[in-house]
């Protein structure tokens, strides 16, 4: 339930086609890529890929969209209603996301919460988000489970008005309300809705943001809830696109029978396209909370549908969308005036956004910055890119493309973008034509889209450190009275046999878990290979796995295990950082390198077609990495301002300090969960770190190979082979880290790190329990699933759906060869911070001490969300990756997902609760992240234990004279 801003950093896909290419590529239009001249003639055949599909519309004017994909027994089930803020009437800002909200509450013939039923089923990938223009909801569901999605969709489209009360409202008002403080909490929270109130005109459709204003959300009353219904959320305003394992004919029998009786809503005039080009640059400068200067430049540009935003995304590719782009070439290598830069086009049905983001490297003046911004867009728009620059950019979006399409459902998958063309062009496969502009697109028509649209006409947003001021709003407005126009009589119902009052249709039958059968061989350098084929996509996935990680620091400075990993891919084999990049992005390939708490990888996605000279690029990389002095220093000047970011977030500041709190000084542990070491380690570091760590853990053996996708034994080995299997270790391995066990503190600890001016407090529970491999942690795992691991857990129905005081509360326990952190994680508006403390450990309490131990309506909820779930999890090759590699650092054995199964399924009450008493509430450690002046008197008063303040590093600060 995401409010998707006009920005490109949000969780929710601003649009689903640009989510499957990064842009858009040649093959969805059935087009072969280019050979490379330096492609093997068995590579130069690309692969074609489209998303075919079928449409019907039901009488009432429900448009249908269906594409068969057997590859799991999953079906997505995706549905878009064509009303987004871009509706919202005056003094009514953030309805319509506020509307989505209310779309997961009950209906008239289910009570309870909209997720309730999916749980029982094992639905993954589902949620909702609005903005500007659509607002959708979507989920993947097996198979069997098709009849109870279809019926919960219907009953929501057609049946929710007699269940919304104003309680319903008040407690999703709430929800929405912590969302926004959420979002306006961060470092440069709150750019995205300055940006466009200063682009957009008082009463253009997007003149405000999509969360809308506290006043607005406050004077939100139940009539309008109904009346927003009434008007859009008719049949006749949704697109619902069915993905996966069903066929049309599937398909138009159910669809008829849920949804054929709704009768058609109103039909709506969208508003008419509005770029609202300006005449002119204007600029403003804000201060926030944040550890250095960021400009924001941002232009309106071509809808969404035309020939230019399409044009535009190749340019936006060749001038900041890749590792050796224009801006980062000149900006981030070559001057070092930025830390990070992008930029982007964000497309939209009134008018898109081009944007170009600049992170500024502290001591560097923002108008120098801004001048080189100026300079290269101005050289780019006059000469054009070159065609190796072009040729590059077309390549990444076509493997962006063939990557997308893996997925059916989600953000971003198939579904998505079938459904967008849908809405917004009326046909499903409007996708080809902008894949084809792609293809077509010329040095010419770059020159020509940048020089109409580039010229005049931005906002710059300069953001520089200092004090957090909110946001000004105004007064709610009283909307002008609205009453909804009738429904269209051009469109009709059908009859229904569906007996509504007999409740969600039961799923009995679930599709059985299939996992890949994994293939082993050895290599001549002592390496182990396993595989698992998958030919769903021409790509293949190799991951090479090594001991070590953030717990090899040990006896080393601090980050170097991070670091040594996040450096591999800049350059190798002698080729210069900027030269490797351009070979890799030629290819299509994808490659890197990184490392966690107990190890790290080194990885390559690779395009079927150039798969032997991706593999050669790649072990060049683990290999022969440079580890150029050059790139060192300015990495490290980089990765030190990414620390300074990480302590101006509120999440990653209290994963900073919460691990030296929990393991103590010395323990491989008692580090940031980030691996990034501190500033003083990172300037440290030397060359010589590096290369001292890349010799004694990213070797040949003792490690393994993982390889998924579409190739097989018999033709990955001999490639392997060929790249790797002469590679030898120089010297004898290092002995494994001893990672000891730690004792829990004897009582509570509570310690406060202060963030001024915060409108919510960021509150951490944890402590040590178990490793990963200890025979009791699946039964963890499962109590950890009833009390904070999901959604419908009991944290966050207390703080987020009962009390609304959070947007979400979860828990989780990392995976881990020593002791496990087990953490609550909660977000709470800053006048409720010491409550919600208190309700944390009642819900805690009582889960452990027996007085509320989990019900069997629990526990049978946890199983299916534990095993349900498994036969569609397993659609993408990385899930499939990520499992393998699992499997292999914990030393499970291949059938590992089927006995984890098996336990959970034959799991009982008792057994839960005996896992939740491996929790102590009396031996947890608390960190807060908020406004001390706020929240330190209340919760010194909960009389928890010993409180104390620290700061970013961790160290205790001195009580106030």
């Amino acid at each position: 339930m995401t409010a998707a801003r006009r920005a490109p950093t949000v969780s929710a896909p601003r649009r689903a086609l640009l989510a499957l290419a990064t842009g858009l590529a040649l093959a969805g239009a059935g087009l072969a890529l280019p050979a490379l001249a330096q492609a093997p003639a068995a590579e130069r055949t690309a692969a074609r890929v489209d998303i075919p599909f079928e449409t019907f519309t039901l009488p009432n004017g429900l448009r249908v969209v269906v594409h068969t994909d057997r590859k799991a027994p999953i079906v997505a089930v995706n549905v878009w209603y064509h009303v987004g803020s871009k509706d919202e009437p005056a003094g009514r800002s953030g309805f319509a996301h506020l509307f989505e909200h209310l779309m997961f509450q009950a209906t008239e013939h289910h009570d309870g919460e909209f997720f309730d039923p999916f749980k029982m089923v094992g639905a993954t990938d589902q949620n909702g988000t609005t903005n500007t223009d659509r607002t959708n909801y979507f989920q993947n569901v097996p198979t069997t489970a098709l009849d109870m999605a279809l019926w919960m969709e219907s009953d929501r489209m057609g049946h929710l008005l007699g269940a919304v009360d104003q309680a319903a409202l008040d407690e999703q008002r709430g929800v929405v309300q912590n969302e926004k403080r959420q979002g306006e909490n961060q470092p440069y929270g709150q750019v995205w809705d300055r940006l466009t109130r200063a682009l957009y005109p008082q009463g253009h459709p997007y003149h405000h943001g999509v969360i809308g204003s506290m006043n607005d959300l406050n004077a939100a009353s139940l009539d309008d809830v109904k009346q927003w219904f009434r008007t859009w959320y008719g049949p006749n305003n949704a697109v619902l696109v069915l993905a996966g394992d069903i066929d049309v004919a599937t398909a138009k029998q159910k669809v008829a029978q849920y949804f054929g009786d709704i009768p058609a809503g109103p039909t709506m005039a969208q508003p008419a396209v509005d770029v609202a080009r300006r005449p002119a640059d204007t600029r403003e400068t804000m201060e926030d909370q944040v550890p250095q200067s960021r400009i924001y430049r941002v232009w309106n540009v071509a809808e969404i549908g035309s020939g230019d935003i399409d044009r535009l995304q190749v340019l936006a590719s060749v001038l900041g969308g890749s590792k050796s782009s224009r801006l980062d070439r000149r900006l981030l290598h070559d001057d070092k005036l930025v830390d990070n830069i992008s930029a982007g086009a964000w497309a939209s049905q009134l008018g898109s956004s081009f944007g170009i983001i600049a992170t500024v490297k502290q001591g560097v003046d923002p108008a120098v910055v801004e001048a080189a911004i100026d300079e290269e867009l101005a050289r780019l728009i006059a000469d054009g890119p070159s065609a190796d620059e072009l040729d590059r950019a077309k390549t990444a979006f076509r493997a962006g493309f063939v990557r997308g399409i893996e997925r059916i459902g989600g953000f971003g998958g198939k579904a998505d973008a079938l459904a967008e063309c849908a809405v917004y062009a009326g046909d499903p496969g409007c996708f080809r034509t902008s894949l084809r502009n792609i293809a077509e697109t010329t040095v010419a028509d770059v020159r020509s889209v940048g020089a109409r649209w580039l010229d005049v006409g931005s906002h710059t947003i300069v953001v520089t450190p200092g004090a957090r001021t909110a946001l000004a709003e105004a007064p709610a407005a009283t909307p002008a009275p609205f009453t909804p126009p009738a429904p269209d009589p051009a469109f009709r119902t059908t009859p229904t046999a569906i007996d509504r009052s007999a409740g969600v249709p039961e799923t009995t039958t679930f599709p059985e878990l299939k996992f890949p059968e994994q293939q082993r061989a050895t290599l001549a350098n002592g390496t182990q290979v396993i595989l698992a084929e998958r030919h769903d996509i021409p790509v293949v996935q190799v991951s090479y796995e090594f001991q070590g990680g953030y717990t090899a620091d040990q006896g080393r400075t601090p980050g170097t295990a991070s670091f040594a990993m996040s450096v591999l891919d800049e350059g190798a084999a002698g080729i210069g950082a900027l030269d490797f990049a351009d070979r890799v992005e030629s290819l299509g390939a994808s490659l890197g390198a990184g490392a966690s708490l107990d190890g790290s990888n080194a990885y390559v996605s690779a395009l079927k077609e150039h798969l032997d000279p991706s593999l050669a690029l790649f072990a060049d990389m683990v290999r022969r990495p440079n580890f150029d002095e050059k790139e060192i220093e300015r990495i490290k000047a980089t990765w030190i301002a990414g620390i300074a970011q990480e302590k101006a977030r509120p999440a990653s500041a209290a994963m900073r300090v919460l691990p030296p709190l929990l393991y103590g000084a010395g323990h491989p542990y008692a580090i940031p969960f980030s691996g990034s070491g501190d500033e003083a380690s990172i300037a440290a570091l030397t060359r010589d770190d590096l290369v001292a760590y890349h010799r004694d853990w990213v070797r040949p053996d003792g490690a393994t190979l993982i390889v998924v996708g579409d190739t097989t034994l018999a033709e990955i080995v001999p490639l392997l082979e060929r790249h790797f299997g002469d590679w030898r270790a120089d010297t004898p391995a290092p002995a494994p880290i001893a990672v000891t066990p730690v004792e829990r503190p004897q009582a509570p600890r509570v310690f406060l790190l202060d963030q001024p001016g915060a409108v919510q407090a960021n509150i951490f529970a944890a402590q040590v329990v178990p490793p990963t491999g200890d025979p009791s942690s699946t039964r963890f795992d499962m109590a950890n699933t009833v009390i904070g691991g999901d959604f419908t857990a009991r944290l966050n129905m207390n703080l987020r759906e009962d009390k609304h005081w959070s947007y979400g509360a979860r828990s989780s326990a990392s995976g881990t060869l020593g002791q496990r952190p087990w953490t609550v994680s909660a977000p709470v508006q800053i006048d409720r911070t010491a409550d919600a403390i208190a309700e944390i450990g009642k819900e805690l309490t009582a889960f452990t001490d027996g007085t509320r131990p989990a019900t069997d309506a629990e526990l049978a909820r946890a199983q299916a969300i534990q095993t349900l779930s498994l036969p569609g999890a397993y659609e993408t090759a990385w899930a499939v990756m990520s499992t393998i590699g699992g499997n292999v650092r914990f030393g499970r054995p291949d059938d590992y997902v089927f006995r984890r199964k098996a336990e959970i399924e034959a799991m009982t009450p008792a057994a839960i609760a005996e896992a939740a008493k491996t929790l102590d509430p009396s031996a947890l450690t608390w960190v807060v992240v908020g406004d001390l002046d706020q929240i330190e008197a209340p919760v010194r008063a909960l009389g928890l234990g010993e409180v104390q303040v620290i700061d970013a590093a961790g160290a205790p600060v001195p009580p106030a004279e």
